[in-house]
């Protein structure tokens, strides 16, 4: 909603979130289980504050990945396509 005052606040971090936010949902379950594993191994109490910084940062940085080396390549290749199905188009009615 336009009007609405979220609309309005333009942030740099809530931006990056919502990209990323496809990503942190399809690989939270994985990345959160994988961590808590291997830093348990180091003594760190799976139910602790650091713990739970710690998955936050593997999740967003395994989502940040996941964006640059499948999302925006197919993305780009997405873009292209349509590109080419368009001006084809256009030739033809023309």
């Amino acid at each position: 909603d336009p009007t609405s005052f979220l609309y309005k606040f333009d942030s740099r971090i809530t931006t990056k979130i919502a990209v990323l936010s496809y990503g942190i949902y399809l690989v939270h379950k994985f990345i959160i289980h994988l961590t808590q594993e291997q830093f348990s191994k180091m003594n760190i109490d799976r139910d602790s504050n650091l713990m739970f910084l710690i998955c936050i940062l593997t999740t967003i940085s395994a989502a940040i990945l996941l964006n640059r080396i499948i999302e925006r390549p197919f993305l780009t290749l997405r873009d292209k396509v349509l590109i080419q199905k368009i001006s084809k188009k256009q030739n033809e009615n023309s």
